[in-house]
């Protein structure tokens, strides 16, 4: 699951570069993504080391469900039929947030009945 984080931090790092140059460099706003990545990389690369593979995954699932929250407006924006870039980009990063979150919920309850 470690890896996976790195590799989630990394995507939305490139998600937030991306949509920032497609957009024009209007607004960093557009950043966002790339903002939560970082230290979701961080929190991956920490999960690497031994012992601190729970610390590294908690932080990561926190700021995934931080994200998740803030991209629901994307979702509501869409359901409501504001098609926009905005939109989708957040729309796309809470489906993919809700999923790491899960992930990292099944990896946890998967670990706990182990250590039972």
């Amino acid at each position: 699951m470690a890896r996976l984080t790195i590799v989630f931090g990394a995507a939305l790092v490139l998600t937030g570069v991306i949509a920032y140059f497609a957009t024009g460099r209007e607004s960093v706003t557009a950043l966002i993504p790339a903002f939560f990545g970082v230290p979701i990389g961080i929190a991956g690369l920490v999960a690497l080391r031994p012992g601190w593979g729970s610390y590294g995954l908690y932080a990561a699932m926190a700021l995934a469900a931080l994200l998740a929250l803030g991209t629901l407006r994307g979702i509501f924006g869409l359901l409501g039929g504001e098609v926009s870039t905005a939109n989708a980009i957040n729309s796309a990063l809470f489906v993919v947030s809700v999923v790491f979150v899960a992930l990292g919920v099944a990896e946890v309850r998967r670990g706990s009945r182990g250590t039972r």
